[in-house]
């Protein structure tokens, strides 16, 4: 895809939103030109995130100013980019934090709680479930 927008003078703008494990998936995309990561999926604030690419389209987005919102001659953006210094700071620790967790203990807890829900609701009428796996390739899945 990479190549056909480029042979057309197209940006190639990834919206890597949730794709946040395997963490390698943060930097994976190929060649774009932007990259846009939110910090919620990495367990941040809701209001935080990274965008990361060629410098051209970062600097717009660096310009987005909340100060004019409503009385600036041209209405911008504004408050949905209005970021306090501590969001700031909790997106960064956030995402440091990802990427040294052990996903897999992550992973295994999700499965432990996914298996008392489980067995809980066994007896409920209509209800059916499958045990989880973990596994070294990708230890978030169900069987």
């Amino acid at each position: 895809m990479i190549p056909l927008a480029r042979a057309v003078n197209v940006p190639v703008v990834v919206d890597a939103a949730y794709m946040r494990y395997p963490t390698r998936w943060i930097t994976f995309y190929g060649d774009p030109d932007l990259v846009c990561l939110r910090a919620k999926y990495f367990w941040g604030p809701h209001v935080g995130g990274y965008d990361y690419g060629r410098e051209e389209l970062i600097q717009p987005i660096a310009q987005i100013d909340f100060t004019g919102f409503e009385s600036a001659k041209q209405w911008i953006f504004g408050r949905s980019y209005k970021l306090h210094r501590t969001s700031v700071v909790t997106t960064a620790l956030a995402l440091e934090e990802w990427l040294e967790m052990d996903h897999k203990h992550r992973c295994l807890g999700y499965r432990d709680e996914a298996e008392e829900i489980r067995l809980a609701a066994a007896g409920a009428a209509g209800a059916a479930g499958r045990p989880w796996r973990c596994s070294d390739a990708s230890p978030c899945t169900s069987t």
